[in-house]
């Protein structure tokens, strides 16, 4: 029986393709995983220094 003869040569191109691809990948989600800690912090520090509005009349009081 003939062997059928192997290339290694394109399984390690896609191997190498592959591993490009998911650091890619990888700097695409930290990178998205960083904007969202910075807006998560922005709103935070916004919530944080929200001054609630001086005592409202009541609406009985309201002009009619």
């Amino acid at each position: 029986m003939k062997r059928a003869h192997f290339r290694l040569q394109p399984v390690l191109e896609l191997r190498r393709t592959e591993e490009r691809a998911a650091a890619a990948a990888a700097a695409e989600a930290a990178t998205a995983a960083a904007d969202a800690d910075r807006r998560a912090t922005d709103y935070e520090t916004t919530l944080a220094s929200a001054v609630l509005p001086g005592r409202c009349r009541p609406v009985s009081s309201w002009p009619r």
